[in-house]
């Protein structure tokens, strides 16, 4: 992909035998591009607290590092990161990595302005997403199309589960599945399967990761009104 992006001034990509798009690399990755991906190196805890806040507020999750952040910001690992920064190792923290579809990008500004009043907050990268992200998503889009309502079969791995994980039924190409699951307490509860689709070492359309939470409650209550709405 890079060699093409580089040399190729329009670019075609096929998907399942057919041609699904034909254009310059700028031209596809706005068209059919998630978005922007934002890259920010904090030099401190409350730096990375504050990263996650930020973009928290316009409901964008961090891709890298997530549970490192989580745990900053709860004060989990706080204490070895600040014996590393205290030896002059603040570059070690984990980068917050943020992929913000374009349904969000007149939001951005809102968590720039946060972040630039935070302290602790270094280098930030701004681009646009990779022409590799552009065409896995003509090829996932094309695999939903022909699958048309597949279910496809995931092992999850979680603490948060009754025995530690649990196989799941998802739909091909969803991004997101709300789970009524059996919870570590022994409990059912609601949790939110976050799911990122791929191309497998065979090379076939599939989950490559998977990350499973626990739903807020403002999920439950959505996912309550998309069923009854059904």
């Amino acid at each position: 992909m890079e060699e093409a992006e580089i040399l190729g001034d329009r670019i075609s990509i096929m998907a399942k035998g057919v041609l699904r798009c034909l254009g310059t690399s700028i031209r596809l990755k706005q068209r059919f591009g998630a978005g922007f991906t934002v890259q920010v190196q904090p030099e401190s805890p409350d730096g990375a607290a504050a990263i996650a806040a930020a973009f928290e507020q316009i409901g964008v999750r961090s891709e890298a590092g997530h549970a490192v952040t989580n745990q900053l910001a709860g004060g989990g690992a706080t204490d070895a990161v600040d014996q590393r920064i205290a030896g002059g190792d603040a570059a070690s923290l984990p980068v917050s990595r943020f992929a913000v579809p374009r349904e969000k990008e007149g939001q951005l500004v809102q968590a720039f302005e946060a972040i630039d009043a935070a302290t602790g907050v270094g280098e930030l990268t701004l681009k646009l997403t990779t022409l590799e992200s552009v065409f896995l998503a003509i090829a996932k889009e094309a695999e939903i199309a022909e699958a048309n309502g597949k279910l496809v079969k995931v092992q999850v791995e979680s603490p948060l589960l009754h025995g530690g994980g649990r196989e799941v039924s998802v739909q091909m190409g969803v991004d997101q599945q709300m789970l009524n699951l059996r919870a570590a307490t022994n409990e059912f509860g609601h949790f939110v399967l976050d799911i990122e689709w791929g191309q497998n070492e065979e090379g076939t359309f599939d989950v490559v990761s998977t990350e499973l939470r626990a739903a807020t409650e403002a999920e439950v209550q959505a996912h309550a009104r998309t069923i009854g709405a059904a």
